[in-house]
């Protein structure tokens, strides 16, 4: 198969060659056309013929068989596989008062302004924007310092520039910023809920989840939003695990969407933002590392695409890494130097200072909490 050229745009023709196969997107108004031009389209496509309309789409799935994509039953169009995120949770550590700075900073031009909507469950104070981006703060529970949250849904990831949050994360890194949730999707996937099923009920998958957590929902009456009768949802894994996978055709086409928390959202959240430029290789690695189908449209699914086997710390270590390289990067080369000609208790007297500092910050204070370092030893 020829090499795919890197620099190669893709613009309003959708049309992408790799080898002899084309991938087409086409406007979701084809799935409503008669089956007669369904038929027509998928004998264009038999014959390698373009079609016009479509969508730029960047890092394309690669399949090395000399055959068209597979078409899911009910959707009436071929579409490339389409990565992004589809919810993201950040807990920030800091005051009500800098929250609301920061997201007029950094999200307001993007969201729109906050209007206050009263409380939540664990929080005083909840602000929303009209397109349902929410804000909260004041926590009840003071446990854990000063924080809050910045919810981003799916709706606004869809239209959200992701690296405006690489940006806000960098710029604001003296913070404690954690990502507490992380829904990762692939949109158009060359198979069903069913599919899956099927694949699963014989016995032909791994999986880091247990059998008895995998299960699908079936509602045959229930309209999708192209107005085909009967949707379905697969099921992989439990709720109340840090990884939690679904597999559903509700809109149409069939999406893959991994709901991340606690601490594999953090890490798979900063692992992302480090790779943006190749986000369909590390959704699709991290898919591959929690579920493999042994089947011919699995295989077709993940051709060209590799496992990431990407272990996750616990977030103290990574915030502890992240402490590490900034003191070894920025500040051990002024200390050496201060050492050379302050002297030593100069050294001393200066970390004693920063110790009694970091006890009173609230971003230090939570990160002392995990390792037990409230009060100073000895």
């Amino acid at each position: 198969m020829d090499e795919v050229k890197k620099d190669v745009p893709i613009w309003a023709d959708g049309n992408k060659e790799k080898g002899n196969i084309q991938f087409v997107r086409s406007d979701l108004n084809i799935a409503r056309n008669s089956q007669k031009e369904n038929k027509n389209l998928a004998a264009d496509h038999q014959r390698g013929e373009p079609r016009s309309g479509g969508f730029p789409f960047d890092d394309p799935h690669e399949i090395k068989e000399n055959k068209p994509p597979a078409i899911n039953k009910g959707v009436r169009e071929l579409k490339v596989l389409e990565f992004g995120i589809h919810f993201v949770k950040l807990t920030i550590f800091t005051g009500m008062e800098n929250l609301i700075k920061l997201y007029n900073k950094w999200l307001r031009d993007d969201f729109g302004e906050l209007e206050l909507s009263g409380n939540t469950r664990h929080y005083e104070n909840r602000y929303i924007t009209g397109n349902g981006f929410q804000l909260t703060g004041n926590p009840y529970n003071k446990e854990h310092g000063e924080h809050g949250l910045f919810v981003i849904p799916g709706a606004l990831c869809d239209c959200f520039d992701i690296n405006k949050l690489k940006e806000f994360c960098y710029e604001n890194r003296g913070l404690n910023i954690k990502c507490t949730r992380l829904d990762l999707k692939i949109d158009n996937c060359p198979f069903t809920p069913h599919d899956i099923d099927k694949s699963i009920d014989a016995d032909k998958f791994e999986c880091t989840s247990h059998k008895e957590n995998m299960y699908l929902i079936n509602n045959k009456y229930e309209l999708d939003e192209l107005g085909n009768m009967g949707t379905a949802t697969y099921v992989i894994g439990s709720g109340s695990s840090e990884r939690y996978l679904r597999i559903y055709n509700k809109h149409g086409f069939t999406r893959m969407e991994m709901e991340c928390k606690g601490d594999t959202a953090n890490g798979y959240f900063y692992g992302l933002m480090m790779n943006l430029e190749n986000k369909s290789n590390f959704i699709m690695g991290h898919m591959m590392d929690f579920l493999r189908i042994d089947a011919p449209y699995w295989n077709e699914f993940t051709n060209g695409y590799e496992r990431k086997y990407m272990k996750i710390n616990k977030i103290k270590d990574i915030e502890l890494i992240r402490m590490e390289t900034y003191f070894y990067n920025q500040c051990a080369p002024t200390i050496s130097i201060l050492r050379e000609i302050k002297g030593k208790d100069y050294i001393n007297h200066a970390l004693n200072k920063g110790w009694e500092r970091a006890q009173n910050d609230d971003k230090y204070r939570v990160f002392l909490h995990k390792y037990g370092l409230n009060k100073r030893d000895g």
